[in-house]
């Protein structure tokens, strides 16, 4: 075994795990967080009637 083409390779593989370290470290930087979904609390009542006319900020009668 040639101790230069083992060297060699051990640079190649050193150089490609620091360019996928480098890409990952990017993306985690360049990552943006999206806003989520809000609480339940505060989204609007539905309109389609698939609550039918029942939500937290409107309880039907002899609930809450």
């Amino acid at each position: 075994m040639d101790l230069k083409d083992v060297l060699a390779q051990l640079r190649d593989e050193r150089d490609a795990l620091d360019a996928a370290i480098s890409n990952l470290e990017r993306l985690e930087h360049n990552r943006l967080r999206s806003p989520g979904r809000p609480p339940s609390l505060v989204t609007k009542s539905s309109t389609n009637g698939t609550n039918h006319g029942h939500s937290l900020l409107n309880p039907a009668l002899g609930e809450g």
